[in-house]
């Protein structure tokens, strides 16, 4: 039986952010450190693709516990449109896995420029990206040596394996949930045992990591089986998890499949009018704000014939009577880490339904006609010129 590279790097994902919460640790500290003493008023986390929604994923860390006002901006967006209302007042976290993307890069000059304080999240501490930031936090997702090979026609270096990202995904989120914490603590807004729960939690959330690989890869294999006559798949879910959802439509695309995602409220108002008959609709619900409303809206969807795929609470026994197919669980933590685990199951299904479709889960695009693509992309994307 083959072993895809794609599945190794989704199975050791707990072990990889384990080791780079130990070693970032006292980095985390200090970090949290000068911003409080800077007096930090506003944060903005900047990324393209993964790394922005690892950035929606993690704002409501810093806005709940930390009392800072935080937004997740795209980083073009952040570069050419917002950096106006940037100053000595802000902080501006860029997360870049490679330390390459000139987005990304350019965002973190322009709000140096600006007098912000910019932290690099990055694989690669020697990259273009640290060269433009007064921090740096490492993700150590693989060893240095490794991010230097490739076998790929154009230099995608800066990426253990050439695949749909996984383990980078979530070991930058959870330095950036580790860093709300740490930030929460030095800022003395919130008692020593509360922050120390919160580590307690973010701990279980990468349990609870390893529980669902465990428990759950046969089931979601299996419904990548049943899955695997549909050409289109939606994911749908709130607050933290609408970077879960940008996230799990982002590993299909990834694949060359159709992921469309959407906010909850807004897929009733936009996405649902091109929802078919049996099309899979993934709804991220763990216990929260958003709770009450993917019951209302699961409960419609079954009346509409969708095939809903619920990822909820265990006990949740109301979305479990009206979900096509319910994977249960882990929900022991405060919904702000649920992003961290909620989004292996979707990890687990872009995998298997490539597998089931016949494509390459090693390649993007499965590997159809992938030498153009990857080519136009490195173009599109590496080798495109700073502004600043």
């Amino acid at each position: 039986m083959v072993r895809h590279d794609m599945l190794t790097e989704i199975l050791e994902q707990p072990e990889i952010i384990v080791r780079a919460l130990d070693r970032e640790r006292a980095n985390l500290r200090d970090v949290a450190g000068e911003m409080c003493k800077r007096g930090i008023k506003r944060l903005h986390i900047v990324g393209c693709g993964d790394m922005f929604f690892a950035a929606i994923a993690a704002r409501y860390a810093f806005l709940k516990w930390a009392k800072i006002y935080a937004e997740s901006v795209e980083a073009m967006e952040f570069s050419r449109y917002l950096f106006s209302s940037v100053d000595e007042n802000c902080v501006v976290v860029s997360l870049s896995v490679s330390g390459r993307t000139p987005r990304t890069i350019e965002a973190s000059k322009v709000a140096k420029q600006r007098g912000a304080y910019v932290i690099a999240i990055t694989d690669n501490p020697k990259s273009p990206l640290t060269e433009a930031c007064d921090r740096v936090l490492c993700t150590h997702t693989a060893s240095a040596c490794e991010l230097t090979k490739t076998k790929l026609r154009v230099p995608f270096v800066g990426y253990h394996h050439a695949v749909p990202q996984t383990k980078t995904y979530t070991a930058s989120l959870s330095l950036l949930l580790s860093l709300a914490i740490h930030l929460a603590q030095s800022s003395g807004r919130h008692t020593s045992v509360t922050m120390g729960d919160k580590f307690r939690d973010l701990d279980r959330a990468v349990n609870s990591m390893r529980e669902v690989i465990e428990v759950y890869d046969e089931k979601i294999c299996a419904l990548a089986e049943e899955c695997s006559g549909n050409d289109r798949y939606f994911f749908v879910g709130a607050g933290p998890n609408y970077g879960t959802t940008l996230y799990g439509s982002a590993k299909l695309m990834e694949l060359g499949l159709l992921g469309i995602a959407q906010q909850m409220e807004e897929y009733c108002h936009v996405q649902f009018f091109a929802t078919e008959l049996g099309d899979p609709v993934f709804i991220i619900s763990p216990l929260g704000s958003a709770s009450n409303r993917a019951l209302e809206i699961s409960s419609e969807m079954r009346r509409a014939v969708c095939k809903t795929v619920v990822l909820a609470k265990k006990d949740d026994e109301g979305l479990r009577n009206v979900a096509h197919q319910f994977i249960e669980m882990p929900d022991d933590v405060d919904e702000t880490f649920t992003p961290l685990y909620y989004c292996v199951p979707l990890q687990l299904f872009a995998y298997h339904l490539a597998v089931k479709k016949g494509l390459d889960p090693d390649k993007f695009r499965g590997g159809r006609n992938l030498d153009m693509y990857q080519e136009v992309a490195y173009s599109m994307i590496r080798k495109s010129r700073l502004m600043y």
